[in-house]
C-alpha cells in the first residue's frame, strides 16, 4: 500500500489575519553579521523579533530627521541666495520679503526708479 500523503493543516482565520497584518521579512546575510545581530539582540534583553523591529523603527526615525535637516539646510541656503531681505532698522534682524504686498511695493519702487540691468543695450543707446 502506497504511503498516504499528509495534507497540511488548514490555517485558522485568526492566523490568516495575523499573517496578513504581520508579513514575514527574510534576508540573507554573512554568518558574521548574523552572529553580531544575535549578540546585540541578546545584550538588549529583547528577542530577535522585537530587537529587529526596534532597529528598523529607529532607522526610519533617523532617516526622517536626516531628510528634514537636508531640506532645512537646502531651503536656508536657497533663501540666502534667492530671497530679497534687509535688516530691520530697529532691531537689526533680517527680514525676508515674502508677502505679496511687500513684493508689489518693491516692484513698484524698481519701476519708479527706472532700474535697468547692467550693460543693457537699450539703456546704453539712450545715453547721451
Amino acid at each position: 500500500m502506497a504511503g498516504k500523503s499528509k495534507q497540511p493543516k488548514p490555517r485558522r482565520p485568526s492566523r490568516i489575519g495575523y499573517e496578513d497584518r504581520n508579513p514575514t521579512l527574510s534576508v540573507r546575510v554573512p554568518q558574521s553579521v548574523k552572529d553580531e545581530f544575535y549578540e546585540l539582540a541578546k545584550k538588549s534583553g529583547k528577542d530577535i523579533n522585537d530587537f529587529f523591529q526596534d532597529l528598523i523603527e529607529n532607522l526610519i526615525k533617523v532617516t526622517e530627521k536626516e531628510k528634514q535637516k537636508i531640506y532645512h539646510d537646502g531651503y536656508y541656503a536657497a533663501t540666502l541666495v534667492y530671497c530679497i531681505s534687509y535688516k530691520c532698522s530697529e532691531c537689526g534682524k533680517i527680514i525676508i520679503i515674502n508677502t505679496p504686498e511687500a513684493k508689489k511695493a518693491i516692484k513698484q519702487l524698481v519701476i519708479e526708479s527706472e532700474w535697468a540691468k547692467d550693460n543693457c543695450p537699450e539703456a546704453l543707446e539712450q545715453t547721451p
